[in-house]
């Protein structure tokens, strides 16, 4: 199993692309301690890892499958980031985060993956621009569930609310593929096996779709667009997008009294970001107190990082709410 990152570090014009198999873990906890630190993790990781740290699934270094990436352009204080594996919760504390830790900097999700890291890094002709299009009689309707041993669990991946031509709305909850591919024969295919009333979890992302006006809201967490936007109209044909980045929040005031979502808690957010970057830093000093098993293999970067307790104990300091 793997959970493929992508780092880049642009400096004095040159870009150098790293891989890492398991890194979409861990590009909120790496990312979030500041320029400093995480150049140094940077510069650790390709020293550490040789010419291995060089190795991507697509000749140019890159990899289209990878579920996280992070991007460090000092030459314009830049910084892109995404992964699969986070919340909403847990994003908004990373941002409220690295307000404070990357200051100057400019710093942005990168809503389209890696094809965001590629264009910024000027490989944009590189970037696989297929149309991701899917079938209706590929989707798999309602929520999510898992878990083959105890008791299983479900989740919501992709919220679609529908506003009908009287005005009455509906949600729906579809697990894959990412709903906005299907285009406009989603509309035929949501249904009795789709319609919910409630969430067990905060969505992944969402769409909503007026059918009065032909207006589309569509927002993300943590599932890439795969350039979605350029592709739209291709799709959905007379329909007009609004993208709404992360704010979740517009989507369920079109749809209140539909459908009731857990919503984020902000102190949760903070302590699943806190919790990650505890046991991501602390496992490069040998000595860290709070050090996790199994993380010797660890060591030897943070050796060459030079990496102190102190300053981990600083990267945790700015893990608090803002009222903290």
């Amino acid at each position: 199993m793997t959970a493929i990152a992508k780092y880049a570090l642009i400096r004095g014009g040159r870009a150098t692309i790293l891989h890492n198999n398991l890194g979409a873990y861990d590009v909120l906890n790496l990312s979030m301690a500041g320029p400093d630190l995480t150049v140094r993790y940077l510069d650790a990781y390709h020293d550490a890892y040789g010419r291995a740290a060089d190795w991507g699934g697509e000749p140019e270094g890159w990899d289209m499958a990878a579920e996280g990436g992070l991007l460090v352009d000092q030459d314009r204080q830049t910084m892109l980031v995404f992964t699969i594996y986070t919340n909403v919760a847990e994003r908004a504390a990373y941002f409220a985060t690295v307000a404070h830790a990357w200051p100057g900097w400019r710093v942005e999700w990168a809503y389209d993956g890696i094809a965001d890291l590629m264009r910024h890094a000027g490989d944009g002709p590189s970037v696989d621009d297929v149309e991701y299009r899917a079938d209706p009689d590929d989707l798999e309707l309602g929520h999510r569930v898992y878990g083959q041993y105890g008791s299983p669990k479900s989740v919501c991946r992709y919220l679609v609310t529908v506003a009908a031509a009287d005005g009455r709305t509906t949600a729906h909850s579809v697990t894959y593929p990412k709903p906005w591919w299907v285009g406009e024969p989603l509309l035929g295919a949501l249904g009795e096996e789709s319609l919910v009333d409630s969430c067990p979890t905060m969505p992944e992302a969402g769409l909503h779709l007026d059918l009065r006006t032909h207006d589309a809201w569509l927002w993300t967490c943590n599932r890439p667009l795969n350039g979605i936007r350029e592709h739209w109209h291709t799709l959905w044909p007379g329909w007009r997008l609004t993208f709404c980045e992360g704010r979740y929040a517009e989507q369920l005031d079109r749809c209140a009294g539909v459908v009731a979502v857990p919503l984020p808690s902000a102190l949760a957010g903070f302590e699943s970001l806190r919790e990650g970057a505890t046991i991501h830093w602390g496992s490069y000093v040998a000595d860290y107190p709070s050090r996790a098993r199994g993380y010797r293999a660890q060591e030897a970067i943070g050796r060459l990082m030079a990496l102190t307790p102190a300053e981990i104990d600083a990267v945790l300091a700015l893990i608090q709410p803002s009222d903290g």
